[in-house]
């Protein structure tokens, strides 16, 4: 009914993208890069290589849906690249916008090809 069409364009691209960019590249992001210091660029460099790896890792499991099958696997991974491309974007930025941007526009393509092939 109706509600599937506001569901897949409002929710979906609009709503989740934004609560999960405040949460995962804000909130546990910002968390992570002020949480703790470091002396050193060594050390810098592998805070931000832990943060960028513990973020994605962190958004991409409540995104799995078991493993019934190979699929299941390379989706987990394109989540995990996808969150690490936004996680990079968010330290180059120093901003979640355009990582929302991004989400947004992800999702969106996503439920219209739902849409029109479902």
């Amino acid at each position: 009914g109706f509600e599937r069409y506001i569901v897949l364009l409002l929710l979906v691209p609009v709503v989740v993208p934004f609560v999960e960019e405040l949460f995962f590249r804000g909130y546990v992001m910002g968390f992570l890069l002020k949480g703790f210091a470091v002396e050193g660029e060594s050390l810098k460099h592998k805070k931000v290589a832990f943060t960028v790896l513990f973020s994605s890792v962190v958004f991409a499991l409540p995104h799995f849906q078991g493993a019934s099958a190979m699929a299941d696997f390379f989706i987990l991974l394109w989540v995990f690249f996808f969150a690490s491309v936004i996680a990079v974007v968010r330290i180059k930025t120093d901003s979640i916008y355009p990582g929302f941007a991004a989400h947004l526009v992800y999702n969106l393509a996503t439920s219209l090809t739902i849409l029109l092939v479902v």
